[in-house]
């Protein structure tokens, strides 16, 4: 029995059209959005290892929307490494079945863009402002989680709780 190399498995993942199947619910969930990043290995790290680094290492992100209950990956995508977090959320949301309620992300989605595209969802984003965050003075969602930051005593004592 011969076993597939990795370049093998790869140009046939390329071709697959697979989709996760997803569990049907009629509740409104919690999305959580997050991506992580992986090295695509190749001829070139031999070449790194004997001669230094001559070529950008090459990435790829995956990108994930996860029911916060049940911990169940909602939505996909996979984008090369030089594609910020925040531009595949309308991708991501767009995929998730069902009415959504809640969207969390770490500061990667702190963009204006993401956050219009969760307000167009009519859900309430979640996703905590930069230590540099400025109050703009409007009634935006972003700017209330400045002032209970600072209210909480600044950035420290805020995020402890």
């Amino acid at each position: 029995m011969s076993i597939p190399t990795y370049s093998l498995i790869g140009k046939r993942v390329e071709k697959l059209k697979l989709s996760l199947d997803i569990l049907k619910s009629n509740r409104a969930i919690t999305v959580i959005l997050d991506a992580s990043g992986t090295k695509i290995c190749g001829e070139e790290e031999w070449k790194v290892k004997i001669h230094g680094r001559s070529t950008p290492r090459k990435w790829v992100k995956l990108h994930l929307a996860v029911d916060a209950e049940t911990c169940e990956i909602v939505a996909e995508c996979i984008t090369q490494s030089t594609v910020a977090d925040s531009s595949v959320t309308k991708k991501l949301l767009d995929k998730v079945p069902g009415k959504i309620e809640v969207v969390m992300g770490d500061g990667a989605y702190d963009r204006s863009g993401c956050r219009e595209v969760i307000k167009k969802t009519k859900a309430k984003a979640l996703i905590p402002p930069p230590r540099n965050a400025r109050y703009r003075g409007t009634s935006s969602e972003r700017d209330q989680a400045i002032a209970a930051i600072r209210w909480l005593g600044g950035d420290k004592e805020a995020k402890s709780i």
